[in-house]
């Protein structure tokens, strides 16, 4: 081989490893911006991911929250019958017929509604007081309380209300000086007479 033809090969030899070199280069320049490019792309995917999941923890606990009111909705809520609701009524009138007979006002008193519901609240808060201080004593002396104690707390706690079986409040008025008339106003209880009491203590 002449000398000119071993260089003009030497000269092939170079030319092809140099493009071979920035052949190289570029795959791993190229390499190099995709691994960026699939970081960057790993990256928002899982930026998108995390807002998805809170999303959806969020909404699931506002689906539970939602869920339990309802429940807790509807264990407390009453569906009154109407039977129900006059007997009830019934019952309370009887009631404040007997505490309202043990009211007296005298000639000297101005007589007037809230009067006769404030002397009301303060006599069945009075005998509740008692319910509840003997109802206290059985249990500090770890004796059985009574049944009846316990129903008569509930019957005074509710009577104390002023309220008829369906949860309005009792039409309480004043037909004379020295009486006190207690109705229910519901429509569905006016079939219920009202009761009235003499209150005015004559000298």
């Amino acid at each position: 081989m002449k000398p000119s033809e071993m260089i003009e090969g030497l000269d092939k030899v170079a030319e092809r490893a140099e493009k071979q070199e920035q052949r190289e280069a570029e795959k791993r320049k190229a390499g190099g911006m995709g691994a960026v490019n699939t970081a960057l792309h790993v990256d928002e995917t899982g930026k998108r991911w995390s807002r998805q999941i809170k999303i959806g923890i969020i909404a699931g606990v506002s689906v539970i929250v939602l869920a339990l009111g309802i429940m807790v909705y509807v264990a407390n809520r009453k569906d009154t019958k109407p039977a129900e609701a006059r007997e009830v009524s019934r019952q309370r009138l009887e009631a404040l017929k007997i505490v309202a007979s043990q009211l007296r006002f005298t000639n000297d008193d101005d007589i007037n509604v809230e009067k006769v519901k404030t002397k009301l609240h303060e006599r069945i808060a009075a005998e509740l007081a008692e319910v509840e201080a003997r109802i206290k004593e059985l249990k500090h002396g770890r004796r059985p309380v009574e049944l009846s104690d316990v129903r008569l707390k509930e019957t005074l706690t509710e009577l104390h209300e002023l309220k008829d079986g369906w949860g309005e409040p009792l039409d309480i008025t004043l037909p004379d000086a020295d009486s006190v008339q207690i109705a229910v106003k519901s429509s569905a209880g006016q079939s219920l007479p009202p009761i009235i009491v003499k209150i005015r203590k004559k000298k």
